[in-house]
Parts: C-alpha cells; structure tokens; sequence
C-alpha cells in the first residue's frame, strides 16, 4: 500500500515572521546566549510540532491565502481551526485530527 503525500508547507517557504518566531523557539543557547522556549524539547517532539505547524500553514497557503499575511496568532481562530479539522478529516481519521490539533496548539504557544 503507498503512503499518502504529506502535505505540508516547507519551511522555507513560510512566512519570514513564523520562520522567525519558530528558530527562536527552538534556539539552543548557553546559559548567557539564552534558549527560545522550546529548547528543553526533545528533537522528535520539536519534529512533531513543526510537522503539525507546517500541516496547518498548507492548508491556510491552500485555502486561505489572505490569511499568511498576518502575525500568527492573528490568522487563527475558531472557524479557522475547525475548517483545519474538516479538512485534515479528508485524509486521515479523527484520532490523528486530535493529535495534530494538539501539536498545532503546542506549535502556537512557542511562536
């Protein structure tokens, strides 16, 4: 059986804020360089993040372009969220919608 396409947005292609903002927060630093929030995180659970994040932004470069203008916290709400899951729903089950949702909320608290 053949896996089915991620569909995500690379990372050089987001927008230079969330670029910005995601580098910060994962930044390793020494005790006087300083670590971005996500720094304590294990490179799996960095990984699962930045994927779930990276879903989020092709479904919002796909459907809502007027949308990757704005500051990150900005292009979300309620409504966005749940065209998100209906459209994750297309290709995979609800569990896994769960799961991304998860890692698209812990994306957004580091950004």
């Amino acid at each position: 059986m053949a896996r089915k396409p991620r569909i995500y947005l690379p990372f050089d292609s987001w927008p230079a804020e969330d670029q910005a903002r995601w580098q910060a927060a994962v930044k390793v630093g020494d005790r006087f360089d300083g670590s971005g929030p996500g720094s304590h995180l294990a490179e799996a659970t960095r990984r699962n993040l930045w994927i779930s994040y990276a879903r989020f932004l092709g479904f919002i470069s796909a459907n809502r372009q007027d949308l990757l203008g704005l500051r990150p916290d900005a292009r979300i709400d309620r409504l966005i969220v749940a065209e998100y899951a209906a459209w994750r729903r297309r290709s995979c089950g609800d569990a896994m919608v769960a799961v991304d949702l998860d890692g698209l909320r812990g994306a957004l608290r580091l950004i």
